[in-house]
């Protein structure tokens, strides 16, 4: 009954927060990246296998970047099972400063030579060049069928609280790895890349005593980071973790912390890969994120 009950007020939270947005929500994109290419390009040397015609990403026109893979555990220079890091930026976001992001979708329109042989290791947004936030990558296997695919939605900030300034800058964009899980050698495809910014001038108002809540998950480990700020020492502290049907599977209520900002690790391993919700509280501030859990 408790359980029910928890998945109630999530599902009222949600619907509360986004009826809120919807007098004032906007959109911009789906955008195109200007900017296309991969992680150490001309270096042989380096591990990864390479891309070639990375700038065919650009357009939906069955032009393709491609990456061709071999089996693993083969990973020597140039030759490897994973690939580089295929970095897609510049998307020409022109958001008004004073606005509030709240989503972020990425459609990816990929393919693979053959189905059940390919997936992403890391699929994660990049502020000012650099990886930050959830990494987004899923156990669904790329299919020989030509299809966008998306990740986030318009209520998922990726784990990062994202400014207009953030999405605005030409290094902001995405990283892209994907890996061959097959017995040969196999090719990932991408045809096209975009990214849609859903925003509204709606703010948390608890935020503005607080810097805001940041929550990651780390894409090489089955742990999540949450970064916040301690206003008052007396200030309770707590997490709490629901899987999709509301069950709470981990909870704790932290110690007192000093006044400034705190960190705090957050394992989840031995969880079943899925859709999980995490809620973190700090005084009178509380953030709920969801979450995919899917380590590879």
């Amino acid at each position: 009954m408790t359980s029910y009950y928890t998945l109630m007020r999530l599902i009222l939270f949600i619907a509360l927060f986004f009826s809120s947005l919807a007098l004032s929500a906007q959109t911009q994109g789906p955008n195109n990246a200007s900017s296309l290419t991969y992680e150490f390009p001309g270096c042989l040397g380096c591990l990864g296998s390479v891309w070639s015609n990375a700038t065919d990403a650009q357009l939906s026109d069955n032009a393709f970047a491609e990456c061709t893979m071999t089996a693993p555990p083969l990973c020597f220079q140039s030759t490897c099972y994973w690939s580089r890091g295929f970095f897609a930026t510049d998307f020409g976001f022109t958001i008004p400063t004073n606005m509030f992001i709240h989503g972020i979708q990425l459609d990816i329109q990929r393919k693979s030579d053959v189905d059940s042989v390919l997936k992403d290791s890391v699929i994660m947004l990049l502020l000012a060049g650099t990886a930050t936030g959830k990494n987004q990558a899923t156990q669904q296997y790329w299919t020989q069928s030509n299809t966008y695919i998306a990740f986030g939605d318009s209520l998922d900030v990726w784990g990062y609280s994202w400014t207009p300034n953030d999405v605005n800058d030409p290094d902001f964009g995405v990283l892209i790895r994907p890996r061959n899980h097959g017995s040969i050698f196999h090719t990932a495809s991408i045809d096209h890349i975009r990214i849609t910014i859903y925003y509204s001038s709606v703010t948390s108002t608890p935020e503005k005593s607080h810097k805001p809540i940041l929550i990651s998950q780390d894409p090489w480990s089955q742990s999540i980071r949450i970064s916040y700020e301690v206003l008052n020492t007396e200030d309770e502290i707590a997490y709490e973790l629901f899987d999709l049907w509301g069950r709470k599977v981990l909870s704790k209520q932290l110690s007192s912390k000093p006044i400034g900002t705190q960190n705090e690790i957050v394992s989840v391993s031995g969880l079943v890969d899925g859709v999980y919700f995490l809620r973190f509280r700090v005084g009178d501030l509380g953030k709920t994120l969801k979450l995919n859990l899917a380590y590879d």
